[in-house]
């Protein structure tokens, strides 16, 4: 294998890196602008209670899940 090609190589893998890793950051950035969103001041009192915003993440996410499973029916008159 030549020089030329090693270098080019190298170049390749660190320009995919790179663009995995900015994958991954603006995947992370829309999934917390979709919480705030969603919970609003629950968004900021959640990071507030549980020191990080990767933990309140968790715990709001956690929410979502355990909201999709209830079946909401209106109260009956």
């Amino acid at each position: 294998m030549s020089f030329y090609t090693l270098t080019w190589g190298i170049v390749a893998g660190a320009v995919i890196l790179g663009l995995i890793a900015l994958a991954w950051v603006l995947n992370q950035q829309k999934q917390s602008r979709r919480l705030r969103d969603r919970f609003g001041p629950e968004y900021t009192r959640a990071i507030y209670d549980l020191g990080t915003r990767a933990k309140a993440e968790t715990e709001l996410k956690a929410r979502e899940e355990r909201a999709e499973h209830l079946i909401l029916t209106p109260p009956l008159n």
